[in-house]
């Protein structure tokens, strides 16, 4: 808490636990943002935490790459490797290499 004191302060944020949860709850609203991933990313692995330990932020980026896993049904693309596309309400279309957009 100490080390994030003046970045709680300048932003609006009480100096207290919870106010620190409130600013790492008001920064996860821009995770979508690029720049913002990649400086918290950044900030959690120079602390030696595995990405998204500290800030919350999910790993899965427009672009990453992909493996269908079988969970319990048999699926026709399990085995295939695509590229996430975009996020829309909480479920990701992905981009299967040899098939259309799911």
């Amino acid at each position: 808490l100490d080390a994030c004191r003046e970045i709680i302060i300048e932003f609006g944020f009480e100096v207290s636990p919870d106010g620190q949860d409130e600013m790492l709850e008001a920064l996860r609203l821009h995770e979508r943002d690029d720049a913002v991933y990649v400086l918290a990313t950044s900030i959690e692995m120079s602390l030696f935490l595995e990405a998204g330990a500290w800030f919350g932020m999910s790993q899965l980026r427009k672009g990453c790459e992909v493996k269908v896993v079988e969970t319990v049904q048999l699926s026709p693309y399990a085995g295939c490797h695509g590229v996430l596309e975009e996020l829309t309400s909480q479920a990701w279309q992905v981009r299967l290499q040899d098939h259309e957009e799911l």
